[in-house]
């Protein structure tokens, strides 16, 4: 796993504030049934990002969120010239 933060247990290694603020982005996106109360501690924080469902990773959907943003963010921009 490459580039990625891994402690000797297999997780992934990100603080409480760090992790919490990726499920609270993504938890809408990725899985709306599942409520954001449900994940108060970094570890289920943890589990829930290393086990997203289908193909594909928290990384994968934390850049699909920046581009859509950043896509909303150019549209919404009044052009110059």
């Amino acid at each position: 796993m490459k580039g990625k933060l891994i402690n000797k247990h297999g997780k992934l290694q990100l603080s409480n504030v760090e992790s919490a603020v990726i499920v609270k982005m993504l938890l809408p996106r990725v899985d709306p049934k599942n409520k954001l109360s449900e994940y108060k501690t970094m570890g289920l924080c943890i589990e829930w990002l290393m086990k997203l469902a289908g193909d594909t990773t928290w990384e994968t959907e934390m850049q699909a969120l920046e581009k859509e943003y950043c896509a909303a963010i150019v549209a919404t921009q009044p052009i110059l010239f």
